[in-house]
């Protein structure tokens, strides 16, 4: 498990960020949680991923769609349960997190920074 920094704008939005990159991984992500407490700085971060569903996750969450160079290009805040969101075929990774919905406006050149160990 790799885990990494997310930063915008020299703010660290979260501290302990799980790259998620296996086949199960990807196909469980928030799957079967009672919750997932991004307020303990945690997030989920797909690579190679551009769509996503609440199917049988149980709180809402937050997505930030990223590109291949770490724009933020879409947002979907407050997703229910039991949701299909539409691809967004220019993404390259997805941000789940819990909690306020982070204040960027997508496709206005804002870029997240990922330090990982």
């Amino acid at each position: 498990m790799k885990i990494c920094k997310v930063i915008l704008q020299n703010k660290i939005l979260f501290s302990n960020a799980e790259i998620v990159e296996s086949f199960w991984g990807k196909l469980l992500g928030l799957m079967f949680r009672k919750n997932y407490d991004s307020s303990k700085k945690g997030a989920l971060i797909f690579k190679s991923a551009n769509w996503i569903h609440s199917m049988f996750v149980f709180f809402n969450f937050n997505a930030l769609y990223l590109d291949k160079d770490y724009n933020v290009i879409e947002h979907h805040r407050d997703i229910r349960p039991f949701r299909i969101l539409p691809p967004v075929w220019s993404a390259d990774y997805v941000i789940e997190y819990t909690g306020e919905p982070i204040e960027v406006s997508p496709n206005s050149g804002v870029k997240i920074e990922l330090i990982c160990e």
